[in-house]
This record gives C-alpha cells, structure tokens and sequence, in this order.
C-alpha cells in the first residue's frame, strides 16, 4: 500500500511516496538515530543540519534506485492542488486512495483545498515522527542552492510535480 509522507519547510513541500514501513523503518529511523529523536529542521543547528541533508542523500538515492520510494518536492500551493486532484482522481476511478502522513497543521491546510466530501474520505495521520524525512527533503528543495554540493548527488532522484502519476 501506498502512503504520501507530506511536510512543508517555508513555501516548499516535501512529499515522499511509499510503502510506510520502508519510508519509516530506512529512512525516518536513520534519521532518528542521528539525532536521538525525531526533531523539525528549523530546531538543528546548521552543521547538524547539513550532515542528516547528506545522510538524507545517502538512503534516499538507494531507495529510489530500487524503485522504493518517489520522492516530489514542489511549491506548497502547487503541491496541495496536486494532493486534491489526486485524491479526486482515485476516488472517481475507484481506486485505493493512499494514506497521508503530515505533519501538525498540514491537516487543517488539507481540509481548507480539498472538497469536504474527499475530504472525509482520506485517512490523514498527523505524527511529527513520521514526517522527519519529508521535512528533510523540503528543507534540502528551500536551501538547494546554498547545498548544491548535497542536492547535486540526488538531484536526478526528485520528480516534477507535472510528471507524476
């Protein structure tokens, strides 16, 4: 089953796609563990900061070589147009709409751009623990040219919000 992991950093959105016990037990424990518990990235210092981004890179390029885990990262209004028309599209084809894991307000944000009906229809999770990868991933996108020697290395691994399906 598919999940989106889903958390902003400024106006950029993260949204990593995946099975959740890969996205959580490769990715989000490891992150964890470097830091001994989950943390936001606006509460690191900057060199803690720049070595999770690496350790980031590391996982997740394997990952996404493996075919594991898809990783988005667009502006949020975009983003958040794309979960509604997603989650529009599922429902009217009948298929199995994906759990989304956000981060403490993203639900209220959720609840405000798609239709109520859809709405009730979507099993959302709020849990910061779960969402460390995705806040990761949108702080690398926000900061991309300031750690252009990090997001280099898995640059070609991140896909356009207009290519997804």
């Amino acid at each position: 089953m598919t999940s989106i992991f889903v958390d902003t950093s400024d106006s950029y959105t993260g949204l990593i796609v995946g099975h959740p016990q890969i996205v959580n037990e490769e990715l989000n424990k490891s992150l964890q563990k470097m830091c001994g518990k989950p943390v936001h990235m606006r509460e690191l210092n900057m060199s803690t900061k720049l070595k999770l981004a690496a350790h980031f890179k590391k996982v997740v390029s394997s990952l996404c070589e493996e075919d594991k885990i898809k990783l988005i990262c667009t502006r949020k209004d975009k983003a958040f147009s794309w979960i509604a028309k997603l989650v529009k599209e599922q429902f009217r084809k009948k298929e199995r709409i994906p759990i989304f894991y956000v981060d403490v307000g993203i639900d209220l944000e959720l609840r405000e751009i798609i239709h109520p009906f859809y709405y009730r229809l979507l099993n959302v999770i709020v849990d910061k623990s779960l969402t460390q990868c995705s806040d990761v991933f949108a702080w690398m996108n926000l900061r991309k040219n300031e750690i252009r020697f990090i997001w280099e290395g898995m640059a070609n691994h991140v896909l356009e919000i207009d290519n997804v399906q």
